[in-house]
């Protein structure tokens, strides 16, 4: 039997070159009630074969791709739906960073039943950029643009059109990218503790130049064998429950496994990232996810105040790592917003506004 975030899981997972394609063969379980059909395969695209991984809810019944708002004249007669998530870690991560073992927060909006109730379901893909997980010997460029890219080619491939994209931290960026050249490719957009919109300021030049520059900027040491990455990440941990020693350790063994090309170009594409367009003209539905302890809050604000259509959720028990640290409260906040029951700050003040003038009353002194 396969189970998503097992050991079997695991151990098949290093077979799945050899035992999976990308189309024809299928593992099938039963879990809470519903078919599931795990594929993970690698996909060719952009030159590159890139691993990613799709759990689809497997249904007699025709579903759509994209969700409530976006499937008119495509599901008549049917009140099933499926919205389709894809999820995109962020700088030396992988799949672990939105929760791809049992009780992460992609497998908990995949499996758990307050997200998946009946005629409510997600498809769940998660991608490993070129350069990192097990897409690592993808060649460059490792750059944020190159995994927008990267992204619109798997979703073509994979016939996703439209689809919410999650990013977390560099796969951030790779939101604030789409929503400004492909917005009509989107449903809605989650940025999970993201880059700012402007890049990250006042880094030295120097630092940019070098892995041991880069490690240094982090904190790491210098030469960053996995123990040296295990040993640092045990001094900077929070001691938040969840960073376990298993998670510490695919930490680790994540960030010393890119290759050198990956951290240079990756970094500078992060220092030098600019939105492409201003954020206040982004029209598509954006939930930005916060940790409360994160470095990035204060930045992740200021770009929220600006979204015209942006909803803030800030989880008080989460750093930057913050689907790991709170997955429950992340895929909470996913689940409704994807189901259309959060509210936009100032679309909301827009709507207040006409009610008023449509009335002939006159606008409050502060809203």
């Amino acid at each position: 039997f396969y189970r998503r975030g097992s050991v079997e899981n695991s151990i098949l997972e290093d077979c799945d070159r050899f035992f999976f394609t990308e189309t024809p063969f299928l593992l099938l379980h039963r879990k809470l009630g519903r078919w599931i059909a795990p594929q993970m395969p690698f996909a060719f695209v952009n030159g590159a074969s890139l691993w990613f991984c799709d759990w689809r809810p497997d249904s007699h019944e025709k579903r759509s791709t994209c969700g409530e708002s976006c499937d008119k004249g495509l599901n008549s007669g049917n009140k099933s739906k499926t919205d389709t998530l894809v999820f995109l870690h962020g700088f030396t991560a992988n799949r672990s960073t939105w929760g791809y073992e049992e009780g992460g927060c992609a497998w908990l909006l995949a499996n758990d039943e307050r997200f998946c109730r009946r005629g409510n379901v997600y498809r769940i893909i998660m991608i490993e950029a070129r350069g990192a997980g097990r897409s690592r010997a993808a060649p460059g460029p490792y750059t944020i643009k190159q995994q927008a890219s990267d992204v619109l080619a798997l979703a073509t491939h994979l016939d996703l059109d439209p689809f919410i994209f999650c990013g977390h931290s560099m796969g951030g960026g790779v939101g604030w990218h789409l929503m400004c050249t492909a917005p009509e490719r989107l449903c809605r957009v989650v940025l999970l503790a993201p880059i700012p919109s402007g890049g990250i300021p006042n880094v030295p030049a120097e630092q940019q130049g070098s892995r041991t520059h880069v490690l240094q900027h982090f904190g790491w040491l210098p030469v960053p064998s996995f123990d040296d990455a295990l040993e640092r990440g045990k001094i900077v941990t929070e001691g938040r429950p969840r960073e376990t020693d298993h998670w510490l350790r695919d930490r680790a063994d994540a960030v010393s496994s890119c290759p050198e090309e990956y951290w240079v170009e990756g970094w500078a594409s992060i220092v030098n990232f600019r939105i492409p367009a201003p954020v206040d003209s982004i029209k598509t539905p954006v939930l930005m996810i916060a940790g409360a302890s994160d470095g990035l809050l204060k930045a992740n604000i200021r770009d929220y105040l600006q979204l015209q259509i942006g909803t803030l959720c800030v989880l008080a028990e989460a750093g930057h790592e913050t689907a790991h640290h709170d997955p429950l409260g992340t895929a909470s906040a996913i689940h409704a917003f994807a189901r259309g029951s959060t509210f936009a700050m100032q679309s909301h003040v827009q709507t207040i506004m006409d009610r008023l003038k449509k009335r002939g009353l006159p606008p409050p002194a502060k809203l």
